[in-house]
């Protein structure tokens, strides 16, 4: 039995067969610190962010995850990524653990803001019921990047993850030993198309790459399985692009127009704020991270009280070939057009073909 301090919570259970013209439900109030009585008998509180990260993968949440934590008002969690409103076997079930659970990574103090970073939201089918479950006040930092260098970014980032020291030896006793010889960019990206297209999830009618016949994943390495199963199994909402499998999507992942009309099913618009992962590295970040501070409603700090700051990620990593390029671009063009109408701003990641 949970009750929600401040506020009526109820078991509010959306259907997954999803109208993406929906209805905004009137959202009271946020509250710094939601916090459950864990019983009517108990005074003991469990008290959970008001503050999520969703997301996106590769596009700065580390980075601003450990600059925002410097600020005296925030509270880090005990880890970077909790992924508690996670509840699907192929990406964790963490959510079963329960409420308690997730408030054992976050200390309660009435003078500190507590905010979760997982950026495995985004990329989970469940992840905004969850949320809205657990505290339909939240509001959200999301940070946007190039989806064609997310994309690629990812693709890098897994094949390092295969063979960190923790992971190597799984990986050579896997079915897949020699991934990284046999398994290119374009194996990926051909396989995801083939997939995306067969299961009705490319209503704007992307070309397919030149390439997309002669690059054939080893039946070993595929990393699809969910869809030897069915369409559904990998994309349980209809039109949404998040899978059952955070393990892929390197394009799906960057449809981010159909990521937040997902969310925005469930908290207003004005629950949200973007960040463009151009910007960090572009622009003023002090000026940046003043900006949100001002939006979470805590006192903005100056360059001495931020101090410096550091990347934690690296691009160590060769460019990529022009033509895998072009193909992205023009892939995520429309979706990209869709998210610049559905925000009202433009990202200006592909402005000399926006300006024509």
């Amino acid at each position: 039995f949970l009750l929600l301090r401040g506020s009526h919570v109820e078991n509010h259970s959306k259907e997954t067969d999803i109208d993406l013209s929906f209805d905004i439900p009137e959202i009271p109030d946020v509250d710094t610190h939601p916090c459950y009585h864990l019983s009517i008998q108990s005074p003991t509180e469990a008290c959970v962010p008001s503050v999520i990260c969703p997301g996106v993968q590769k596009s700065g949440t580390t980075f601003l995850y450990y600059s925002l934590i410097k600020h005296p008002s925030i509270a880090a969690s005990s880890i970077k990524e909790v992924n508690y409103f996670i509840d699907n076997p192929g990406s964790g079930k963490f959510y079963t653990e329960g409420i308690e659970a997730y408030a054992t990574h976050f200390v309660a103090n009435e003078s500190k803001m507590l905010v979760d970073f997982s950026p495995k939201y985004m990329m989970t089918p469940e992840s905004a019921e969850l949320i809205y479950q657990t505290n339909r006040n939240a509001k959200f930092v999301i940070l946007l990047r190039n989806p064609v260098d997310r994309a690629y970014s990812q693709f890098q980032y897994m094949n390092k993850l295969f063979y960190l020291p923790s992971h190597i030896d799984k990986t050579l006793h896997s079915e897949c030993p020699r991934r990284k010889e046999e398994v290119t960019f374009k194996h990926v990206l051909a396989e995801e198309f083939r997939v995306l297209r067969d299961c009705g999830m490319l209503p704007w009618n992307p070309d397919p790459p030149y390439w997309l016949e002669s690059k054939i994943t080893p039946p070993n390495c595929t990393t699809w399985k969910c869809y030897h199963h069915s369409c559904k199994n990998c994309f349980p909402l209809p039109q949404v692009h998040v899978t059952t499998d955070i393990r892929v999507g390197n394009l799906a992942h960057g449809v981010y127009f159909s990521h937040l009309k997902h969310f925005f099913q469930y908290f207003p618009p004005e629950n949200f704020y973007f960040i463009r992962f151009e910007d960090i590295v572009e622009k003023d970040v002090y000026a940046l991270l003043n900006d949100l501070c001002l939006w979470l409603g805590i006192e903005p700090l100056s360059k001495d009280q931020w101090g410096e700051f550091t990347t934690t990620n690296s691009n160590d990593y060769p460019p990529m070939n022009e033509d895998e390029r072009e193909f992205l671009v023009e892939f995520f063009r429309k979706p990209t057009q869709r998210l610049e109408t559905l925000l009202g701003r433009d990202f200006e990641w592909f402005r000399p073909q926006n300006a024509e």
